[in-house]
Parts: structure tokens; C-alpha cells; sequence
């Protein structure tokens, strides 16, 4: 072989070891870019994840309020229909007294 093909043939092998070299860091640095977005996307549904949490927990802080609320009114109207009763036997008893 003769100095010239033997660095044709040296070239052609160089540049294509350099493109496979090259393809291969260029998808790399794909992958890695990709890794980003995804770890971006990760850390984003996580912080919106803590902000529903602690919405939910709120709302369930309300709705224990509101259930004590609606169990004190249950309460008070229980206590309304016992004074109307004691109120009704007063009436009677101070009308036989004659007050």
C-alpha cells in the first residue's frame, strides 16, 4: 500500500470514529437535557403536591369546625324545646298557685 491510501484510509477511519464520537456526546447531552426537564417536572408536581396537601388539610380543619357548629346548634335547639317545656310547667304550676 502506498502512503497516500494508507492515509486516505486513515482519514476515512478518523472521521468516522470523530462522527461516532460526536453522535454519541450529542446524545449525551440529549439524555441529559431530558434528565433536567424530567427532574424540573419532578420537583414542580412535588411543590404543587405540598400546596394540595396542606389545602386539603385546611379544608379538613373546616369541615371539623363546621361539624362541632352544626353539632353545638343540634345541642342548643335540644336545650330551646327543654326550656319551652320547663316554661309551659312554670306557667301551669304559677297558675294553680294563682301567680
Amino acid at each position: 500500500m502506498d502512503p497516500a491510501t494508507i492515509v486516505g484510509l486513515s482519514s476515512a477511519i478518523g472521521g468516522a470514529l470523530i462522527g461516532a464520537i460526536g453522535g454519541r456526546i450529542n446524545a449525551l447531552q440529549g439524555l441529559a437535557a431530558i434528565n433536567q426537564l424530567l427532574q424540573s417536572t419532578i420537583d414542580n408536581l412535588q411543590t404543587e403536591k405540598t400546596a394540595k396537601d396542606a389545602a386539603i388539610q385546611r379544608l379538613e380543619n373546616k369541615v371539623e369546625s363546621l361539624e362541632g357548629l352544626v353539632t353545638q346548634k343540634a345541642e342548643v335547639a335540644q336545650l330551646h324545646v327543654k326550656v319551652d317545656a320547663l316554661t309551659g310547667r312554670v306557667e301551669a304550676i304559677a297558675t294553680k298557685v294563682g301567680a
